[in-house]
């Protein structure tokens, strides 16, 4: 690298040079925060997928009572959707679930 006299790289002065500096912290700032919410979005997600495993099943099991108990003839059956496939896209799950509680 050439630099001159003042020791400084050719080209630039102690103020660009500053101000360069003051730039390059204010990115390792942001790339540190953007880091840290991306490591809570994924703590998050993972929260929100074993909560809706853990729901899955209790909601299986007491889906599964309450076929028996209602039987395919009643009424109720369809107004609680109990039967059919039971929905995988979380919009279609939570109206299957909602409906039944």
């Amino acid at each position: 690298m050439l630099s001159t006299a003042a020791g400084l790289p050719c080209g630039y002065n102690r103020r660009v040079l500053q101000e360069g500096k003051v730039l390059l912290r204010k990115a390792e700032m942001i790339i540190s925060r953007q880091n840290e919410e991306c490591g809570l979005q994924k703590e998050a997600t993972r929260k929100l997928v074993q909560a809706r495993s853990d729901l899955h099943k209790l909601y299986i099991t007491h889906l599964a009572i309450a076929r028996i108990a209602l039987g395919e003839s009643s009424g109720h059956a369809d107004v609680l959707r109990l039967q059919g496939n039971r929905k995988k896209d979380m919009t279609g799950w939570l109206v299957q679930v909602n409906g039944f509680l």
